[in-house]
């Protein structure tokens, strides 16, 4: 590190102005005494005459520094450099204005998040994410005295992250105690440590493939909706001891059903329109299964044992149901 004041206010210089190549710039990041840099030279703005307003231009400075960090997309070091401001941070309000999370669960980033990504450099492919990671770290940074809309107050009971560049709200939130309904685009890590109250999980928005062992842990998840994703099989599906639903309709990939785990919870199973199906497996590894939606898999062997199983509302696939 730098050591005289007129060298750290070149470094600094350089950094905030995107003058230093990456390696320059990842080599300051890593550097312990980089925070305290960035903060030592507020006091340059200070003026001595005006005692008054001595800690305002500190702050105000510091905001400046915040928000060419952020343009950056050095997120993490901009919330850290502002967390040194402790509880009155001035205008962090108008960090969040006008973000909100709606009544469907979906979150939507402040005007000064969006003004943000507008004006950064980022790479096109990163730059939804980067705006919800900065808009979710915002939010859970948010000193307790701040006011803002009340959907941000607390853990959401439903979160959609269905929009390009959601998941970076999700991954930017240590947890979410009180959330019970979640909808994804994509696989998501440490579901039950950050969930742990989850009962409902909607794959639907899902394009590729999906990594079933997200799922692990997730003791309390009665509902899964898989319907129109690409899945082939269950395979990875962990064992859910509260799993009462499952919803694989239109799944027009799905071939087998024999991976599925046994599961003694397991009440209602949908599989209609699943054209490439064609084993189920034994299904007396459900025992409290009562319903069962067989419409439109047309390729379907039936298990011999289908009508000594207590499943009251059965449903057949119609080609087979008139044989």
């Amino acid at each position: 590190m730098v050591n005289t004041a007129r060298e750290n206010q070149e470094v600094m210089k350089r950094f905030f102005s995107g003058e230093m190549s990456e390696e320059e710039r990842l080599k300051l990041l890593d550097h312990p005494g980089t925070v305290e840099l960035l903060c030592k030279p507020r006091a340059i703005t200070i003026n001595s005459s005006d005692s008054k307003d001595t800690s305002t231009n500190i702050e105000k400075t510091t905001i400046e520094k915040f928000e060419d960090l952020i343009k950056q997309g050095e997120i993490n070091f901009a919330i850290d450099l502002i967390k040194g401001l402790g509880e009155d941070i001035p205008d962090y309000e108008r960090f969040l204005e006008g973000g909100r999370i709606d009544h469907s669960g979906r979150p939507w980033p402040s005007t000064f998040c969006t003004s943000i990504k507008e004006a950064s450099g980022w790479d096109w492919e990163e730059r939804d994410v980067k705006l919800y990671e900065m808009f979710g770290k915002l939010v859970e940074n948010c000193p307790q005295n701040v006011s803002r809309d009340l959907s941000l107050v607390g853990s959401p009971s439903t979160l959609n992250l269905s929009e390009n560049g959601a998941e970076g709200y999700y991954s930017a939130i240590s947890s979410f105690p009180l959330l019970r309904e979640l909808t994804i685009k994509e696989s998501l890590e440490n579901l039950s440590s950050k969930c742990p109250n989850l009962e409902y999980i909607d794959f639907r928005r899902v394009g590729g493939s999906i990594d079933l062992s997200m799922l692990e842990g997730c003791q309390k998840l009665s509902q899964v909706n898989f319907m129109h994703t690409s899945l082939k099989n269950l395979s990875g599906l962990p064992n859910l001891q509260s799993l009462k639903r499952v919803d694989l309709r239109r799944c027009w990939y799905l071939e087998e059903l024999e991976t599925m785990p046994a599961s003694y919870s397991l009440e209602i199973l949908d599989l209609h329109d699943c054209r490439k199906l064609t084993t189920l497996g034994d299904l007396s590894r459900f025992p409290s299964l009562s319903k069962l939606n067989l419409l439109g898999c047309q390729d379907l062997e039936l298990p011999k044992n289908i009508e000594d199983l207590n499943i009251t509302d059965l449903i057949l696939p119609s080609d087979l149901e008139e044989k």
